[in-house]
């Protein structure tokens, strides 16, 4: 990706029309319509820019070090969970590079149903609940998808899915036979089923290579840019026109402004440690919404709303696992991945979604996995090597996972940490996680609703994994659009209420995310704001 690499502060840099903070799903699809629209962009990455060339399957220095995200015991997050006491830990943390978390997640594409938008009007007054409508139509959000499903390549069926929409780019990913045997369970159930869409190129696209079916995607960079994270297509695409300006290991500590209030820049370190600024006449931020929110609190931004930092959104999770004998039709005598790795079918109903899929290519995830025993200490010496025979060589996996709709509400938010810092100096983000007993409700019955789908499809036993679980790669509403500042951060154009010029970005904009993985959603609202920028 060629970009120009002045630093701030050299003759040749002078003042940005755009600074863009972060690089991720909102970032990235930002400085993309920006750059498009003639706007000299800089973006400010906090992590290295790594090259495809940079991915490898190792799972222990990918998956079980800090390659993608901060250790967290120099950078932690405060968590605490349902009712528990707040710790240290990387969760919350989606992804420190440029690309951000789009560089190793699953690539699963859903849009928004048109009634997910209108969560305030559908849900009414919900106990404890924090529910409004996006200030957004659906049609202007479907344009959106539209174009960002083209630009970045997706591949499926759109005649398959629930939401009405053009054609996409690709044709469906191959499947495993395993993909079948779901279906087939479906049919006999009464439940309508489909491929999910995914960022990953069945077919060569827009110079890029098509997937060479590795299996290594979710937690992965991907070597040959087949998946379609925004540093291998909109990021790329963006310097192509030469108005972007890239800088990755950029730690953005304050957005400035002037008297009256409007947004003038960024103050930010480099890999060195030394200050800079960077000035622009638009500062979009985009870091996601954790550290969106943790940015706004410590440059002492929008405060007077009490919205930042309120309505946090997370993914609501279960999981469970069906397990089938082999030999088996779908998985052969001795359970070798037949033809592909990818095997997947998804069912999408009143409560959300569930998503069947073969488990990724992880042999020491697996192994604890195997290991536990619920509250009762792990396996060990011959229990243990039976367990992992029947894992490994005598049975095969079916994986499920759901998403229900995540209301917000009070007890889910982020604030500022008054007593902990990072190495930086700067003060944490305290996050307080729960969810509102009617997202709790609806994940379990998709649970057990995906539990009987798996007994239907022959397996021999089906395990519960997580239950009222949270997936904290999906963050989102902590600095929501609304008509007003009566309701939220920012308007539908995504600037900030009594701060001109600052505009969000990322999943912190959205009022609600739905009841499916909403990652497209972040691009496709981000590409929808960032266009209106270069409008004003």
């Amino acid at each position: 990706m060629a970009a120009t690499a002045a630093m701030a502060g050299d003759p040749a840099e002078g003042a940005f029309d755009a600074v863009v903070i972060g690089s991720g799903a909102g970032g990235g699809a930002a400085a993309f319509a920006l750059t498009r629209d003639g706007l000299r962009t800089c973006v400010l990455e906090k992590g290295p820019h790594h090259q495809d060339g940079d991915f490898f399957h190792d799972e222990l220095a990918i998956a079980r070090r800090s390659f993608f995200v901060p250790d967290p015991f120099e950078e932690p997050n405060l968590v605490a969970r349902d009712g528990a006491a707040a710790g240290p830990t990387s969760d919350g943390w989606i992804s420190c590079c440029v690309g951000g978390g789009t560089v190793h997640m699953m690539g699963w594409m859903f849009r928004m149903l048109a009634k997910e938008m209108a969560l305030g009007t559908r849900a009414g007054a919900r106990a404890g609940g924090e529910l409004i409508d996006w200030p957004v139509e659906y049609d202007e959000l479907a344009r959106a998808y539209d174009e960002i499903e083209d630009l970045v390549g997706v591949s499926g069926d759109a005649a398959t899915l629930p939401v009405a929409q053009r054609a996409l780019p690709l044709l469906p990913i191959a499947q495993h036979p395993a993909a079948g045997v779901i279906a087939e369970a479906c049919t006999r159930l009464g439940r309508a089923s489909f491929q999910p869409p995914r960022a990953i190129l069945s077919a060569a696209f827009r110079g890029r290579a098509a997937c060479h079916y590795c299996g290594f995607c979710a937690g992965y960079g991907c070597e040959t840019g087949s998946k379609s994270s925004t540093m291998a297509s909109l990021l790329r695409a963006a310097a192509a026109t030469g108005k972007l300006t890239l800088r990755p290991r950029a730690l953005v500590v304050r957005i400035e402004t002037d008297a009256s209030g409007r947004a003038t820049g960024v103050v930010w370190r480099d890999e060195r440690g030394v200050e800079r600024r960077t000035t622009g006449r638009a500062i979009v931020l985009a870091a996601g919404a954790i550290q969106s929110a943790r940015l706004l609190m410590l440059s002492g931004l929008a405060a007077d709303s009490g919205h930042v930092g309120r309505h946090l959104i997370l993914g609501a999770q279960s999981t469970s696992t069906g397990v089938f004998a082999l030999p088996h039709p779908a998985f052969g005598e001795r359970g070798g991945r037949r033809d592909f790795p990818f095997g997947e079918r998804t069912v999408r109903n009143g409560d959300g979604t569930t998503i069947f899929f073969l488990p990724t290519t992880s042999p020491i995830f697996t192994a604890e996995q195997a290991a536990k025993q619920g509250d009762d200490p792990p396996l060990w010496g011959a229990a243990l090597v039976a367990r992992l025979k029947e894992v490994f060589l005598e049975t095969r996996q079916i994986e499920c996972e759901t998403f229900a709709d995540f209301l917000p509400h009070a007890g889910c938010k982020v604030e500022l940490d008054g007593a902990t810092r990072d190495r930086h100096g700067l003060a944490v983000a305290r996050v307080t996680a729960a969810q509102h007993p009617d997202t709790r409700a609806a994940s379990d019955r998709l649970a057990a609703g995906g539990d009987e789908v798996l007994a239907s499809a022959g397996a021999n036993r089906v395990e519960p994994g997580v239950r009222g679980g949270y997936y904290w790669f999906l963050q989102a509403g902590t600095a929501r659009m609304a008509t007003s500042a009566d309701g939220g951060v920012c308007g539908a154009d995504g600037q900030v209420f009594g701060h001109p010029g600052l505009y969000i970005a990322d999943g912190a904009a959205l009022p609600s995310a739905g009841a499916a993985p909403f990652t497209l959603t972040i691009m496709a609202n981000a590409l929808r704001i960032a266009g209106r920028i270069a409008l004003t």
